[in-house]
């Protein structure tokens, strides 16, 4: 058997609802995007640009660099080629149809680029 024991360094207290407690949406919120910096699963794309309906990448880079403060400018930026580069099937597996990655791609349009692709 295998354990694997983590930390997640939180800056507000869990939030009880009826299941039990519940990370705060702020803590989820830092460690998603440090995880799409980091590792950039198609589903921490997809949970990112659910963020940015509502939060700017200033704003949610500003939560994630709380909780990873050694994220590199080279590896935000590579998140909007990323974006770019993911043919729109693999976005099929997660549930979201054609509509729905153009909303996914319009929404990572602000975020901080590097080179991105135009076409």
């Amino acid at each position: 058997m295998h354990i694997s024991l983590g930390h997640l360094h939180r800056t507000h207290a869990p939030v009880v609802l009826d299941v039990g407690p519940v990370m705060h949406i702020e803590d989820l919120r830092a460690w998603k995007v440090a995880a799409l910096v980091a590792r950039a699963e198609h589903r921490d794309l997809i949970d990112v640009a659910a963020f940015l309906a509502t939060n700017t990448p200033d704003e949610l880079l500003a939560l994630a660099r709380r909780v990873d403060p050694g994220m590199e400018a080279d590896d935000i930026t590579a998140v909007g080629r990323r974006v770019d580069e993911v043919p729109t099937a693999r976005f099929a597996e997660y549930g979201l149809d054609a509509e729905a990655v153009t909303e996914l791609r319009r929404r990572f349009a602000a975020w901080p680029a590097g080179w991105r692709r135009t076409t």
